[in-house]
């Protein structure tokens, strides 16, 4: 009784494995797979008198994110470009100012956002991961 029982259950598994595997491989999706990709977002708050223009700098390219207010916060999310490298700088440059702020390299994970806080003394801004 146990074997037919185990011979039974194992024909009813066949078309799902058959099923299963004619749908694509894991390397390669197929139509009824959905690739979900985490975007990385950049919160910018500027607390500068000024308004600031932001950019994403990798080791080759500067790409223009937006500008930020005084005294607003700003969100952008990250290019494609950048979140495929998985490092970047932010710069905010004030408009108007002689000097801009430029953070060190931050090394991010998928789906991790990054906070800069621009204050009115640049030496004094700072950056995070969240």
């Amino acid at each position: 009784m146990h074997s037919l029982t185990a011979s039974l259950v194992a024909a009813a598994c066949v078309p799902l494995a058959v099923t299963a595997c004619a749908a694509g491989s894991a390397d390669q999706p197929g139509e009824d797979m959905v690739v979900i990709e985490i975007p990385t977002r950049v919160y910018v708050t500027n607390n500068h008198q000024l308004d600031v223009r932001v950019f994403a700098f990798n080791e080759s390219q500067s790409i223009p994110l937006g500008s930020v207010s005084s005294f607003t916060t700003e969100t952008f999310q990250l290019p494609n470009a950048i979140l495929m490298r998985g490092r970047v700088r932010i710069v905010a440059d004030p408009i108007g100012a002689v000097t801009a702020y430029l953070t060190d390299v931050i090394t991010f994970g998928p789906g991790q956002d990054i906070e800069v806080i621009v204050q009115n003394n640049l030496q004094l801004s700072t950056y995070s991961l969240r």
